[in-house]
């Protein structure tokens, strides 16, 4: 996909709403060693962190009646914010949105909290609540060991504990950049909707080259990780079989349909 500020729009007059998406190439690959999590917890705090204007429970009460969706996800190489709203509210909701993206808050409070919950799912429940997910989180590990690919996008324990609101500023103004940005509108807007978006996001400056992801360690012949667990609910077998298949290969359709053969669920 291209990026630096593309916009790509799909205008549905007939529809009743507007859905827009921005992703940012950046993801769990740009946090920098020792802390691991800091991409996951910035994108949390933009969008859960309140504006420069308006506090995280104003803009829940403001939104609450206009049936607003919002949500942040943080993935290996990409960062993604998502909004979705009724037309008739686009123009009320417009500025909020503009400024969780453009002027976050970034408050004390919200970040502790923040943090907080983003902790307690790395120490807690990914631990403790879900043998099945600890059991492929660990696969992960094992097999991007010696790469950015490895670690959580949630992050590790150790990061998270020594991780301060200054972090997360400095990682705002180095990865969340026009030039790593890519829009998408769908919906009913109209034209000069579309306009003011890329007019307004012009402004985002622009930041350092895109992250290398690195090398993962290849593994040689058949390995096993057993991870024991007192009270375990279940036992969960996870696999992994390293390649270099990407989506670009001829061969990536084939192999789509022998894994959907063996099997839909959790594939």
């Amino acid at each position: 996909a291209a990026f630096a500020q593309e916009i790509i729009e799909l205008q549905d007059l007939s529809s009743n709403k507007v859905v827009i998406r921005f992703v940012y190439r950046n993801g769990s690959i740009c946090d920098p060693v020792g802390k691991e999590g800091l991409t996951d917890l910035t994108a949390s705090l933009k969008l859960e962190g309140g504006t420069n204007t308006l506090s995280s429970t104003e803009i829940t009460r403001k939104t609450y009646p206009w049936a607003v969706r919002m949500f942040s996800s943080t993935d290996k190489e990409t960062t993604t914010f998502g909004f979705e709203v009724l037309t008739r509210y686009l123009d009320q909701f417009y500025p909020i949105l503009r400024d969780l993206l453009l002027s976050p808050g970034f408050g004390k409070e919200d970040f502790q909290r923040l943090l907080s919950n983003q902790q307690n799912y790395v120490d807690e429940v990914i631990r403790q609540s879900s043998d099945e997910e600890l059991a492929k989180k660990w696969l992960e590990v094992k097999m991007f060991q010696d790469c950015r690919y490895a670690h959580l996008t949630s992050g590790t324990t150790s990061a998270l504990k020594s991780m301060p609101l200054e972090d997360v500023r400095e990682h705002y103004e180095r990865c969340f950049t026009r030039d790593k940005m890519l829009i998408g509108i769908a919906g009913n807007y109209s034209g000069e909707f579309a306009d003011m978006i890329r007019k307004d996001f012009a402004s985002l400056r622009t930041g350092l080259p895109f992250c290398e992801v690195g090398n993962a360690q290849m593994p040689q012949g058949l390995q096993f990780s057993i991870i024991a667990k007192e009270g375990a609910m279940g036992s969960a077998i996870s696999a992994g079989f390293p390649m270099e298949l990407t989506r670009s290969s001829d061969e990536f359709v084939a192999l789509m349909v022998a894994n959907s053969w063996m099997g839909e669920h959790r594939k």
